[in-house]
């Protein structure tokens, strides 16, 4: 959940970022409950925070006073977004997902770029139609692209050399 604040409304209000830290630690616990014991395994059980919702968060009291209530709506807005807004991706607005493939030294690029062409389009066969999928930099382009030339190459030195061979047999040198 992030909160977003308003600095211009919580000063009217005279709210702090403190108050809004106590309200949301006030409100929305989440506690050790206990645990489950097994032969060779231990998992804590926890009781889970009270509010789930951004209408939950942004209906919390933060601040009461003279029977005047502010909610986090009258100072800010919550909202359900990404943990970390630096790592978070996106292209022409619309949120995307990144995943970079890197080979392991001496492996083969060509084979495992092929496996994961192999991989997106089985994957895309249970896709939403609503979901794109887009391939960003694929270095692997260039290795084809140079061995492409070096075939080019053999081929046109192979020619080159039956033409010459052929030329000297024909002038009887």
């Amino acid at each position: 959940m992030r909160l977003w604040l308003d600095p211009v409304k919580m000063s009217g209000y005279g709210v702090t970022p403190i108050d809004v830290k106590n309200a949301v630690d006030r409100e929305n616990v989440e506690l050790p409950s206990g645990s489950i014991k097994g032969n060779t395994t231990e998992l804590t059980i926890r009781t889970l925070g009270l509010m789930h919702t951004a209408k939950e968060f942004n209906d919390l009291i933060v601040k009461e006073d003279n029977n005047r209530v502010v909610r986090l709506s009258d100072i800010g807005r919550a909202e359900i977004g990404a943990q970390d807004t630096r790592s978070y991706m996106k292209m022409n607005g619309i949120p995307m997902i990144g995943v970079v493939v890197i080979p392991q030294p001496g492996a083969n690029h060509i084979e495992i770029a092929n496996a994961v062409y192999d991989r997106m389009e089985m994957i895309q066969k249970d896709l939403p139609e609503d979901v794109l999928t887009n391939y960003g930099f694929d270095n692997t382009r260039f290795i084809r692209a140079s061995i492409s030339e070096v075939k080019e190459t053999v081929y046109i030195a192979f020619i080159l050399v039956i033409i010459i061979i052929s030329f000297f047999c024909a002038t009887g040198v």
